[in-house]
């Protein structure tokens, strides 16, 4: 028996349409749409909001839309038209593992990626937990740009 999917993500892509109906951001000049939305979470893995890619044929993401844990509208950011970004650099876990194996080292454990952030919220990133050496680091992915830091205790 399989779980049945959580309609939370559909919701988020709901919102962030109507954050546009709203006027509170305006879509760029290029066809467009949302996707359902994908969880961002703190380091505790709690959902603290929701990532709402915004993608243009074909299968290029040219922005998004950010909101609070309870769907509210948080920000919308562009990415810059040149170079047109791959979605999936965004969307896919598969693809974040890919480019989170461009600075792992053989050997590195890898944990499952979530989207999140790096040191502040208005700074998206997907964090994959490796154990590297019998330390716990994180590999950071945005985009096309992976880095490893030291996973810090919470204090």
């Amino acid at each position: 028996m399989t779980e049945p999917e959580s309609p939370v993500p559909a919701l988020a892509r709901q919102a962030a349409d109507r954050a546009v109906s709203e006027g509170k951001t305006q879509l760029p000049a290029v066809a467009a749409e949302f996707a359902d939305g994908i969880a961002v979470h703190d380091g505790s893995a709690v959902t603290i909001g929701w990532f709402v890619p915004l993608v243009a044929e074909p299968a290029r993401i040219v922005g998004f839309v950010e909101l609070t844990g309870d769907l509210t509208f948080r920000r919308f950011s562009m990415f810059p038209a040149v170079p047109a970004m791959d979605a999936s650099l965004w969307v896919d876990p598969d693809q974040v593992l890919a480019t989170a194996r461009t600075v792992m080292l053989q050997g590195d454990e890898v944990g499952r990626p979530q989207l999140s952030f790096y040191r502040s919220v208005d700074r998206v990133a997907w964090r994959v937990p490796i154990k590297r050496g019998g330390a716990n680091m994180t590999i950071y992915v945005a985009g096309t740009t992976a880095w490893v830091e030291p996973t810090l205790a919470p204090s």
